[in-house]
């Protein structure tokens, strides 16, 4: 019984990493099409953007 009450944490946290993995691919996603589309600064600024959102991606697939 005591097994089963330490499992559901990590079972939880299981759950919330893999709706930030979704989130971020959506992210990532979104980034992308946007990058196609844009130029000059703010193209700029989505690039360290998406590096950003990569860091973010990689801890959190790390992590699970």
């Amino acid at each position: 019984m005591e097994e089963m009450r330490a499992v559901e944490p990590k079972e939880g946290e299981l759950e919330h990493v893999s709706a930030l993995i979704a989130q971020t691919e959506k992210e990532a996603d979104d980034i992308g099409r946007a990058l196609t589309k844009s130029k000059g600064v703010i193209s700029q600024r989505l690039e360290i953007y998406a590096q950003e959102i990569d860091r973010r991606y990689t801890a959190l697939v790390a992590k699970q």
